[in-house]
């Protein structure tokens, strides 16, 4: 007696169609990106030579590495200094000083 197992042409779960309406919108944007990735690098490459320092800066920090960004790890300990002298909750100052901040960046544009 034959068998008539084993792997069949047709067989198995159909993949997902890659429609772009179908697929969340970051899915959607990956695959327009991906497919024109080329064309973008040479656009971001003629804008840094060109003199736009603001692309020089990105493609260089993608090539060599972001420089490390210094940051303050003592601020929940400060903080707990400063809401124990006002009486204020600390968690509530660095909620505040992280939203006064964003909105300083946002109204600079920097």
């Amino acid at each position: 007696m034959a068998g008539k197992g084993g792997r069949r042409p047709g067989a198995g779960r159909k993949p997902k169609r890659l429609d772009p309406v179908t697929q969340s919108p970051i899915r959607a944007a990956d695959l327009v990106l991906a497919k024109n990735l080329p064309q973008l690098l040479e656009v971001a490459l003629a804008l840094a030579l060109g003199g736009d320092k603001t692309m020089l800066i990105y493609c260089i920090d993608r090539v060599m590495g972001k420089a490390v960004q210094p940051i303050d790890l003592d601020v929940k300990r400060t903080a707990g200094r400063l809401a124990s002298a006002i009486g204020a909750d600390p968690e509530f100052l660095i909620r505040r000083a992280q939203q006064l901040a964003y909105e300083d960046t946002a109204a600079t544009g920097s």
